[in-house]
C-alpha cells in the first residue's frame, strides 16, 4: 500500500510504508523470545522487547478480616515479613463459626449458629423420602410402606392370631405345608424344609398326656405316657396320677394292668397275671432267697435248714421246727430203722 510522508504546510510525498516493528523509527527490537512485551525505554526514547512487567517499591502490606471472623498477625509489612492468618471464620462467610475439631456427634445448624449433637430428630430435622436401595421404606405412610416392602396383611394382624390364608409359607428353612398324620400327632422338621408325622401324640388331659408308637388320644386314658408297638395296641404306660406310681405293660389282647410295675409307699410292687408281688423294703442276708407267705408278700429267707441232732437221727417236726432224739435213728446202709 503506498503511504504519504510530509509536513503540515502541504509539501507531500509518497513512497513504501513499514511492515515490520524493527522499521519503525521508535522501535527497537533485539533478540526477541516468546512471551516478551513491548516497553518504553525513557533513556533511548524508543519502544523495546523486554521480559517482565518492570519493577518498583512496595511501602505498606496489610491484611483486614473485616466482618469474616479471621483475624491477622504480623500486619502491616513495610519491609520484610509475615501475615499469620487466625480466628475462626463465620458461618456468614461459609465457615462454621466455631472449632469443632475435638466433638463428636453430628454437625448441627440452627439459625446461623453451628454445634453438635449426639441425636438427630427424624421427624423434624430430616426431610424428603428415604427410597428403598438406601434403606428407607420410598413412602410417607405407613400403609404405603407395607406395600413398598411387600409386607401384606400379616403385619398389621394381632400378634396372639395371625392367621395365613391363601397358600403356604415357603422359601424359609424348616417351613412348609405340615403333614396331615392323625389327630394330636406331633409333626417333626424331614431336613428338607418339610414336615413328617411323627410317631409322638400329644393328647389334651388335665394332666398332659403323651403318646410314641401309633396311637390316638383316646386310648391314653388317664395315663400320662403310653408306648405302642403297631396300630393301637399299647405296650406300655406311665402315669403319675394319685399317689401311685404305675408302669402297665399291656398285650394286643387284653386292656387291663395284668403286667405292671407298680410303687407305693415306697414299696415296689410286680404284678404278674393280676396278682401282686409285693417286694421287700428291707436288704436280707448272703445267700438269703425270697420266700412268700401265700398272700403276695415276699420277704427273704435262708436258702437251706441245718438239720437237728446227730448223724443218723430221725429228722421230725416239733412246733414248726426240725427236732431229733438218739432212740430214733435210721441205718441207711443196712436199711435199719431203730427205735429204743
Amino acid at each position: 500500500m503506498p503511504s504519504f510522508t510530509g509536513t503540515n504546510a502541504g509539501n507531500l510525498s509518497s513512497g513504501e510504508g513499514a511492515t515490520t516493528l524493527n522499521e519503525l523509527t521508535d522501535v527497537n527490537i533485539t533478540g526477541a523470545i516468546n512471551g516478551q512485551a513491548l516497553v518504553y525505554d525513557s533513556s533511548t526514547e524508543k519502544w523495546i522487547n523486554s521480559t517482565g512487567g518492570g519493577s518498583g517499591t512496595v511501602t505498606s502490606v496489610a491484611m483486614d478480616g473485616g466482618a469474616t471472623g479471621l483475624t491477622y498477625s504480623g500486619s502491616p509489612i513495610t519491609t520484610s515479613g509475615t501475615i499469620t492468618l487466625g480466628g475462626t471464620l463465620a458461618t456468614a462467610h461459609g465457615g462454621l463459626g466455631g472449632d469443632f475439631s475435638g466433638n463428636t456427634g453430628f454437625l448441627k445448624l440452627s439459625s446461623g449458629t453451628a454445634s453438635t449433637t449426639l441425636t438427630i430428630d427424624a421427624s423434624s430435622e430430616i426431610g424428603g423420602i428415604l427410597p428403598l436401595s438406601n434403606g428407607g421404606t420410598g413412602a410417607t405412610s405407613a400403609s404405603d410402606a407395607r406395600t413398598n416392602l411387600e409386607l401384606g396383611t400379616m403385619a398389621t394382624q394381632d400378634a396372639d392370631a395371625v392367621a395365613i390364608t391363601g397358600g403356604t409359607i415357603t422359601g424359609v428353612s424348616g417351613v412348609g405345608a405340615p403333614s396331615v398324620g392323625d389327630a394330636n400327632q406331633v409333626n417333626v422338621s424331614d431336613g428338607s424344609g418339610g414336615w413328617d408325622a411323627a410317631s409322638l401324640y400329644y393328647g389334651t388331659g388335665a394332666n398332659g398326656q403323651l403318646g410314641v408308637g401309633s396311637g390316638s388320644q383316646n386310648l391314653f386314658s388317664s395315663y400320662g405316657l403310653v408306648v405302642y408297638r403297631t396300630g393301637t395296641d399299647p405296650i406300655a404306660k406311665f402315669t403319675t396320677q394319685g399317689a401311685t406310681g404305675l408302669v402297665a405293660f399291656e398285650s394286643s389282647t387284653t386292656s387291663n394292668q395284668n403286667v405292671a410295675i407298680k410303687s407305693n409307699s415306697n414299696r415296689m410292687t410286680l404284678v404278674s397275671n393280676g396278682v401282686d408281688y409285693r417286694l421287700p423294703t428291707l436288704d436280707g442276708s448272703d445267700g438269703d432267697v425270697l420266700t412268700t407267705d401265700g398272700a403276695g408278700n415276699l420277704s427273704f429267707s435262708p436258702s437251706s435248714i441245718d438239720a437237728a441232732g446227730n448223724d443218723t437221727e430221725v429228722q421230725y417236726n416239733s412246733g414248726g421246727n426240725f427236732a431229733a432224739d438218739a432212740d430214733f435213728t435210721y441205718d441207711a446202709t443196712n436199711y435199719l430203722l431203730t427205735v429204743n
